[in-house]
């Protein structure tokens, strides 16, 4: 293995070292080495190009896609005041200002309809209380699973 190694290395070195000289093009007119170059710049130019265009291990992070730019998604509602600080209205994509009582009336029903153990009933009784003081809060979007709501 080694042996491959060093056999490979060294040719990979020589084809390197062969680049460099061609590269450098030392004794050669100033407009080849110029060309040169500007050949070895516009190349990396495109390699960054092309790096950033596919994200290239994943280095540039997320990128939307030109669909997701054009036509956003918001998940909160936009509100519009007057110059009083007066609410006048909410632009939204879906109403869920229903969401909340609908799932506390679900839990509630769910929750007198089953048989746990006064453990789990107490731990349930400490949840809905510390909704209610507001210790914790719900965020509830009604195209979620219910994982995603607490």
């Amino acid at each position: 293995m080694w042996e491959l190694c060093k056999k490979y290395g060294k040719k990979a070195w020589t084809v390197v070292c062969a680049f460099f000289r061609w590269f450098l093009a030392k004794g050669k007119p100033l407009y080849v080495r110029c060309f040169r170059w500007f050949l070895f710049c516009l190349l990396m130019a495109f390699c960054y190009v092309a790096a950033v265009e596919v994200n290239l291990f994943n280095l540039f992070g997320y990128s939307p896609s030109i669909r997701e730019l054009k036509n956003p998604q918001q998940c909160v509602a936009s509100e519009v005041y007057a110059d009083d600080g007066r609410l006048i209205g909410k632009f939204f994509y879906e109403n869920r200002e229903a969401s909340l009582e609908q799932y506390c009336e679900d839990f509630l029903n769910d929750v007198r309809q089953s048989d746990y153990s006064s453990e789990v009933d107490e731990s349930i009784r400490q949840f809905c209380d510390d909704i209610a003081s507001g210790r914790l809060q719900l965020r509830i979007h009604p195209t979620k699973d219910l994982h995603a709501k607490f």
